[in-house]
């Protein structure tokens, strides 16, 4: 799932995570409102996963971000550090959210791995604007710089880069359509082999009132691991304006295929200034 996290194990022990989006589960954070002179936004999010994936034992992820954007005229640049805590069976190998048997481990027994992720820089480029026929259109970018301790197994020491775009169009009155859609370049640890891959989004959303929307996504990732499932899920969401610089959001996510996690909850927070 976009927004998340890959773990890999090696002996039974976290080796790393590879942080794709550092986002709630749901596209790439929405357009901001074009900045006549530089303004900053701070948001953070508290992301929960849970699972078996296939498994007997059920792996429990927590992801919390912590995101400091510069906006400006024509697009975004926003630094993101998280947190993330991860418990499950320790013969698992969990990539993207996805729990998997790991065979370099027999043993079964619960573990709590937690501490900083990698850190994340994401930019945007206001493409389009958009008209009657044409969706506002942005090109988006982010790095994973591999800053997480690999002393405490919570760092592979590799980069990853994401080149993707978004899109948005408002339909008639009080409907909306999103997609979104990019590629991966996967840092793949020696020995691991994980590949790169590709991912998008569509959504139609509906303006309940003047600050509040619904929206109603579907999400497909294609497998980190050779013949692994396609991650699949459906995101129920909403986004409350509370005052003219802060926003809130709160997002449910449902798992489609046995790669995907059961259920999700999101509750995430913004503020302009």
């Amino acid at each position: 799932m976009r927004g998340e996290l890959v773990g890999l194990r090696r002996d039974g022990r976290w080796v790393g995570w590879v942080l794709a989006v550092a986002c709630a589960a749901g596209p790439f954070p929405p357009r901001q409102a074009r900045a006549d002179s530089p303004e900053w936004k701070f948001g953070s999010s508290f992301n929960y996963w849970t699972g078996n994936y296939g498994l007997p034992e059920r792996t429990d992820t927590t992801y919390i971000p912590f995101t400091l954007t510069r906006l400006f005229q024509d697009g975004d640049l926003g630094l993101t550090i998280p947190y993330i805590a991860v418990k499950g069976p320790s013969s698992v190998t969990v990539v993207d959210n996805v729990a998997t048997p790991n065979s370099s481990s027999a043993s079964s027994r619960i573990v709590t791995n937690s501490g900083l992720g990698d850190i994340l820089l994401k930019g945007r480029y206001y493409l389009l604007e958009g008209g009657d026929w044409v969706p506002a259109t942005d090109l988006t970018a982010e790095i994973k710089f591999p800053t997480a301790d690999p002393d405490r197994d919570l760092g592979t020491g590799e980069f990853d880069e994401r080149l993707g775009l978004s899109l948005s169009k408002e339909l008639p009155q009080p409907f909306f359509a999103m997609a979104d859609a990019g590629y991966t370049w996967v840092g793949s640890p020696p020995g691991w082999g994980l590949e790169n891959r590709w991912d998008y989004l569509v959504g139609l959303g509906v303006h309940l009132t003047r600050k509040l929307s619904a929206s109603f996504n579907y999400e497909e990732v294609q497998a980190l691991v050779a013949g692994g499932d396609n991650i699949q899920d459906v995101l129920y969401g909403v986004d409350f304006k509370a005052t003219r610089d802060t926003t809130l959001g709160a997002y449910l996510l449902s798992g489609l295929s046995s790669s995907a996690p059961d259920f999700g909850l999101s509750l995430s927070a913004g503020v302009r200034f």
